[in-house]
């Protein structure tokens, strides 16, 4: 039997994206008894992996054919041949070392010359990294050594005390400063409740002072007159001249017209404009009527007065408005005014005008 010399080496070029078989490269150089180089000649090749040493048990082989080229060199995929026993995905490369048994027909046949069993190294070991990640975690290692200290960071620095809070700079980068104590009016605590300070009313200078009653007392209830005269609800409004006054409005966008009977002599809604007397064919006589307040209208505010429906002589009116002077011509009175009607015109309407002049004044208007 001709002894066969050859060199190989492995080259791990590992499949490990899912592919079938698990393979890593293998190259010999093939030479006869001679030395001489066996050329351009179909070689057929036998390997097994054998597990825990040169003479342990077979789990995997297979069998291949490869073509030498014209320097003798054969490279082939250990893992892509035709199976004999085993399965390379099956071995367990971390529970133990390997050994490759390589066999080789210089004739292409399976008559095959023992050339040599050598251990298989590191690299065939990457096949088992694709599945090492789900293997039983290692035990801790040992805690490390304590590195240096590293250097002061930039940042915030502890307050001294509670409801403290935190002020840029004036200048830019307008970096944090140190924690503040607020003063003056305002104060804030530790659980971010804030609160107007009660200094005393004496110095003048704080706001619950400014709203709290007199004689220095901080009692924290707001001095009436000086949120306005008057009734503050949600139907009034704050005049300029600190009186609480209920806004001038009309029915349903327009101003109103109240017909009075002999019996009535009262006008309390502030939309009404045009006060008109039925007389129902009576005579006039003299017309008592009160009126709200010069004050309690805009300025500007027109009131018309008429009768009608009424025979005889002119009519006399008397008009009464609480806290009002009212003017006719160069008479004034602040309780009342005497006012002719006019001429009478048999059924047609006949009266006069009062003027709100924004100062507490009725104006009597031709």
């Amino acid at each position: 039997m001709k002894k066969i010399y050859f060199l190989f080496s492995i080259l791990f070029s590992m499949v490990l994206l899912a592919q079938t078989p698990e393979a890593f490269s293998y190259q010999a150089i093939i030479r006869n008894s001679s030395g001489e180089l066996v050329k351009n000649q179909n070689v057929g090749f036998k390997f097994s992996i054998l597990k825990g040493s040169v003479s342990g048990a077979v789990v995997y082989s297979e069998s291949q054919n490869k073509l030498t080229d014209v320097n003798g060199l054969i490279t082939l995929m250990i893992g892509a041949g035709s199976p004999i026993s085993g399965s390379m995905s099956s071995i367990d490369w971390s529970t133990d070392i390997y050994f490759m048994k390589s066999e080789v027909d210089v004739a292409g046949g399976t008559s095959y010359t023992i050339n040599g069993t050598s251990q298989m190294l590191s690299v065939p070991y990457a096949l088992y990294a694709k599945t090492s990640g789900s293997s039983i975690p290692g035990p801790m290692g040992p805690q490390g050594v304590t590195g240096a200290t590293g250097p002061q960071g930039v940042g915030f620095s502890n307050g001294t005390s509670g409801g403290q809070v935190y002020l840029t700079s004036s200048v830019s980068p307008f970096s944090p400063q140190a924690p503040q104590n607020l003063t003056g009016d305002f104060s804030i605590s530790s659980s971010a409740v804030a609160s107007l300070s009660a200094n005393s009313a004496a110095t003048g200078n704080n706001i619950v002072s400014a709203i709290n009653s007199t004689n220095g007392a901080n009692t924290g209830v707001v001095k009436p007159a000086r949120l306005g005269t008057g009734t503050a609800s949600s139907s009034t409004f704050l005049r300029g001249d600190g009186t609480w006054a209920t806004p001038a409005s009309g029915s349903s966008g327009s101003q109103k017209i109240q017909i009075l009977t002999l019996s009535e002599n009262v006008i309390s809604d502030l939309s009404v404009r045009t006060i008109l007397f039925n007389l129902n064919g009576n005579s006039p006589t003299a017309r008592s009527i009160t009126i709200p307040s010069s004050s309690s209208y805009e300025a500007g505010t027109i009131l018309y007065f008429s009768i009608y429906n009424f025979t005889g002589s002119a009519s006399t009116w008397i008009i009464t408005s609480p806290n009002s002077t009212l003017y006719s011509g160069n008479a004034s009175t602040s309780n009342g005014v005497s006012m002719s009607s006019g001429a009478p015109l048999g059924n047609a309407l006949s009266g006069f005008r009062l003027l709100a002049d924004g100062n507490g004044n009725w104006i009597r208007l031709l």
